[in-house]
């Protein structure tokens, strides 16, 4: 016992021996994917292949918005509907020589490993408490949903959001109670959970909304809150419009699977029955739902249950992480709300705000409740076993799936795919191009353009190129712009008209909307890391 107090003490009190405990929780965490082989996630296959994409395009654009080897080279617009940019970190792994498989399991260790830290730091920074974080940085490392996320759902946009929203809180603490100034922590997690995954900034937003409500107060008091909170909005937007501005001018464009959303989303069919909110193991018979959120959070209710200790933001963090608990379960009547809220896919997406709440307050509980370092010691100990059943039966499950292989890309649920396009036709007619009238024609592609020569005697000639159409595409003949459409199969459309013969070069120009928001965003990154260079040598001055 006495080695035990003594490896205590070194964790708490020492900082490069802290950052070392963080480090073996991420490997601890992280312990399925020192197997062999890499193991079925629900959506692996899908993520693999954004990863592919990526890297196949290094050689011939290194910001593709097309990954153009999908479908057998009609092209898919993923890029510009789910932010890639930190899958950039797998792809590059893999450009340099290691297979895809080893390169996603790097990534997912370092999915583990800055979550963790970013849950350390934040939670340090709200109570100043070293003990306080490594106990929300253990709850945190071992939580069911976080892990489920990681390896069982292979949901990385969702494991991503894992590490920048313990920022998000973080800054939003600051915000409502503390310096306002520090405005910056919140436009870091934002921007970085934008960037991760639409759906989980969606929820994250609202739970932003019911924070500033139940807090109306303090920024009717001091108006200067509100000031930096529109600010922290702003910069966040300018930060991220390189993606946010392109994915909306697509989605005013045209009619794509998701906006058919009843095709994709059932979420009242889809919660969680109440008596497995908690366990991690899988009780139900639909193994697309997630385990429970874990034992750990029990024990952590029942504590802020039993203890006096008043502090409104604990109080805030356990309220709001119990009812999204109770949203997501059977006993909530999602069929009145399912056309709101049907965005949301899955109820249980919800185990994501009890996860980062109850992980940042119970740790600061925690060491409120303790008064001595006996009882700390105690504590963590009993908090380090309750969460380790969740890591346990995570990575026993994860272990003992069917190991899967990338054979050909995946495309998930289709969600950007146009409406109009029917993927048993484009396989059927393959890497051809047709017209309205019989004109002569050969054509090649080229990296990632299509060259087309022809020959033409009519007046009202078009072509449909083997690509599918997104908002973007242009077509040239000797310097001459073409219009370009959609077909009436979702493919692009080219209007020769009358021209009589020549080479038109088709491929993805990209849109000003593109070029412009890129600009916004590079500039508007350069002043804000600027701004934050300036700040911290000023305050080493000071």
């Amino acid at each position: 016992m006495k080695f035990v107090s003594n490896l205590y003490n070194k964790i708490i009190y020492n900082k490069r021996n802290r950052i070392m405990f963080l480090v073996f929780l991420a490997l601890l965490s992280s312990a399925s994917i020192f197997t062999t082989t890499l193991k079925y996630g629900h959506d692996l296959l899908f993520h693999l292949s954004r990863i592919k994409g990526i890297k196949e395009s290094f050689e011939i654009e290194l910001f593709p918005c097309i990954y153009s080897n999908y479908l057998n080279g009609y092209g898919y617009a993923n890029p510009l509907f789910y932010p890639d940019i930190f899958l950039y970190i797998p792809a590059f792994i893999h450009y340099i020589g290691i297979d895809i498989y080893t390169s996603y399991k790097i990534f997912l260790f370092l999915i583990n490993l800055f979550s963790i830290i970013t849950m350390y730091i934040s939670v340090k920074g709200i109570s100043k408490n070293n003990y306080a974080s490594i106990i929300s940085s253990i709850i945190y490392a071992f939580a069911s949903y976080r892990l489920v996320d990681v390896f069982s759902r292979s949901a990385i946009g969702e494991a991503l959001a894992f590490i920048f929203a313990p920022l998000v809180i973080y800054g939003i603490y600051e915000i409502i109670y503390e310096d306002y100034k520090k405005f910056y922590i919140l436009v870091i997690g934002m921007s970085g959970l934008i960037l991760s995954h639409v759906l989980s900034t969606f929820i994250i937003c609202l739970l932003l909304l019911v924070f500033v409500i139940i807090n109306f107060r303090e920024f009717v008091n001091e108006k200067q809150r509100i000031k930096y909170l529109i600010i922290s909005a702003l910069i966040t937007l300018l930060i991220t419009s390189y993606f946010i501005f392109p994915m909306l001018e697509q989605m005013i464009s045209g009619e794509f699977v998701f906006n058919n959303v009843s095709r994709i989303s059932k979420i009242a069919s889809r919660t969680i029955p109440f008596y497995a909110l908690f366990l991690e193991i899988i009780l139900h018979t639909k193994p697309w739902m997630p385990a429970g959120i874990g034992i750990v959070f029990i024990y952590l209710i029942i504590q802020k249950f039993k203890s006096k200790i008043k502090d409104r933001f604990l109080t805030e963090c356990f309220i709001i992480g119990i009812v999204c608990l109770f949203l997501s379960s059977n006993l909530f009547p999602w069929k009145i709300f399912e056309s709101i809220f049907s965005i949301i896919q899955f109820p249980w997406r919800l185990f994501f705000i009890t996860t980062l709440l109850l992980s940042i307050a119970g740790g600061i509980l925690i060491s409120k409740i303790c008064k001595n370092e006996k009882a700390k010691l105690n504590k963590l100990l009993l908090i380090f076993c309750l969460s380790s059943i969740s890591l346990i039966s995570i990575t026993i499950n994860t272990i003992f799936d069917k190991d899967i292989t990338l054979k050909n890309y995946h495309l998930g649920f289709k969600e950007y795919l146009p409406l109009k396009v029917d993927l048993k036709y484009i396989k059927n007619r393959g890497n051809v191009i047709t017209s309205n009238n019989n004109i002569s024609f050969t054509h090649k592609t080229i990296d990632n353009k299509i060259i087309v020569d022809f020959t033409n005697e009519y007046d009202d000639t078009n072509i449909e190129l083997p690509l599918i159409y997104y908002k973007g595409y242009g077509a040239k003949i000797e310097n001459k712009k073409l219009n370009v459409k959609e077909s009436e199969n979702g493919l692009v459309l080219v209007e020769i008209g009358s021209i009589d013969k020549g080479t038109i070069i088709v491929k993805y120009i990209k849109t000003p909307t593109i070029y412009i928001s890129r600009g916004i965003s590079i500039i508007s990154t350069i002043t804000f890391l600027i701004y934050l260079i300036n700040r911290k040598n000023k305050k080493v001055k000071d």
